[in-house]
């Protein structure tokens, strides 16, 4: 099931117009990226189609979050009509549509597959360590808070954000994250409070 280097190609550049014209800071191609090559590196290490979870993980946030049906939803349907036209195997397309669907934290409980897991996953380990810390400090600011209610904000959540997650793989690079987490606040807490 692995794809070709045009076929990879096209999904890529697809996914950089859509990310683009999306016009979202978070759910840009970035983040997009850093979800497909994380998703791989889980897959691989707990035995899942890698394939599978790198395409998902590059296309799970493809359509702009709004009102009304769910963001992974939308993102899957559009992700469908796309490899079918690419003329993709239709395991790869039903298995990478099923991950990107419930993706997202409020229905997370019915991804049944494992990729389905781990694509939540991946998406989710964007918000741990330094990644997460500068993303919401910056939308704390942007939304109006000062900087010292930004920031003593941010070190509650990266102090108190512990998801339980199903793999191994998963627990152990959030674990990882965590202990990042743990030592900024050590350091900024003897410098700065």
């Amino acid at each position: 099931m692995k794809l070709t280097t045009s076929q990879n190609k096209k999904i890529e550049a697809w996914a950089k117009r859509m990310y683009r014209k999306n016009n979202d800071p978070y759910h840009n191609f970035g983040h997009a990226f850093f979800v497909s090559k994380m998703a791989a590196y889980i897959a691989k290490k707990e035995g899942a189609k890698v394939e599978v979870c790198r395409v998902a993980g590059l296309l799970h946030d493809l359509a702009p979050k709004t009102r009304g049906k769910p963001h992974g939803e939308k993102s899957a349907i559009l992700v469908r009509k796309y490899l079918t036209g690419l003329k993709l195997n239709n395991v790869l397309i039903n298995d990478a549509c099923m991950a990107i669907e419930f993706h997202d934290s409020a229905r997370r409980h019915l991804a049944k597959t494992l990729e389905g897991k781990i694509i939540f996953e991946a998406d989710k380990l964007d918000c741990f360590g330094p990644v997460g810390l500068i993303r919401e400090y910056g939308d704390l600011l942007k939304i109006g808070f000062s900087h010292d209610r930004a920031l003593n904000t941010t070190l509650d959540y990266l102090k108190n954000n512990n998801p339980k997650y199903s793999t191994k793989t998963g627990n152990k690079i959030k674990n990882e994250l965590r202990k990042f987490n743990k030592y900024f606040l050590r350091v900024y807490n003897k410098y700065h409070r």
